[in-house]
């Protein structure tokens, strides 16, 4: 396995989880379409986990 996804509720607060763990972001928070906040992770073993936040719609 070299890549995971997981969505998330709150991307700021799951990156605060990981960072105690000793992960950090590969590269800033981005906005897709409007419609997620995505985010990559390098984790265990070089596995990239992507974080995805759903977007609220306005």
């Amino acid at each position: 396995m070299h890549r995971v996804a997981f969505s998330v509720d709150d991307i700021d607060e799951a990156l605060e989880i990981v960072a105690k763990h000793g992960f950090h972001p590969l590269r800033w928070v981005a906005t897709h379409e409007d419609l997620y906040g995505l985010t990559y992770v390098r984790g265990p073993s070089g596995i990239i986990v992507m974080l995805a936040q759903e977007l609220k719609a306005s």
